[in-house]
């Protein structure tokens, strides 16, 4: 699964306004339901199977997508994480967890408080500076993404978009998600 078919179904799978929203989430844990199952859907749109978090027990990782085997599972295609904590050490502790996979996209979720110090850009220096520290070297076979929001996005598609190519070293800042694919 490549970066672009992710973000792909993942977009399509979130709604463009809360007004669209029955129910829309109001804490920290209702969003988290919201978003897992915001990533079933994409899933299932991918024609992937979805086994993800629940509170009575966490898998290794929050979520994976697997490729559809008659039952039989093979290795995630992607695997991800997802924290609703707005610091940084929150960010990093659970993007070390994704270093730990070899899916071929592996893919952070997560948020920074609201208020202009403290913008979802940051993250990429985050990311850099974690990376530098802990002396990351990125598997050739695997992209990674990090889809960071303001604490308590204002529309669902507020993510903004850090991915690093499969081969490469370094995150680049790619936009935002409700602003990909828009022509379509």
């Amino acid at each position: 699964m490549d970066a672009e078919t992710f973000l792909s179904h993942l977009r399509e799978a979130l709604p463009t306004l809360w007004n669209e929203v029955n129910d829309p989430p109001r804490r920290p844990r209702a969003y988290s339901v919201y978003i897992f199952a915001a990533l079933a859907r994409a899933a299932e749109a991918a024609g992937m199977d979805y086994r993800g978090h629940s509170y009575k027990r966490e898998l290794l990782y929050d979520g994976v997508w697997l490729p559809r085997n008659g039952g039989t599972y093979r290795l995630p295609q992607v695997v991800i994480e997802h924290e609703n904590g707005t610091t940084p050490e929150h960010f990093i502790y659970d993007m070390r967890k994704l270093m730990m996979s070899c899916a071929p996209l592996r893919v952070m979720i997560g948020y920074v408080p609201a208020g202009r110090r403290h913008t979802p850009a940051h993250r990429l220096a985050t990311i850099t500076e974690a990376a530098e520290q802990g002396h990351w070297t990125y598997p050739a076979g695997c992209a990674d993404l990090a889809l960071v929001g303001p604490y308590w996005i204002h529309n669902p598609r507020d993510y903004l978009v850090l991915h690093r190519l499969a081969g490469t070293q370094d995150f680049v800042e790619r936009g935002w998600l409700g602003e990909w694919f828009a022509s379509d």
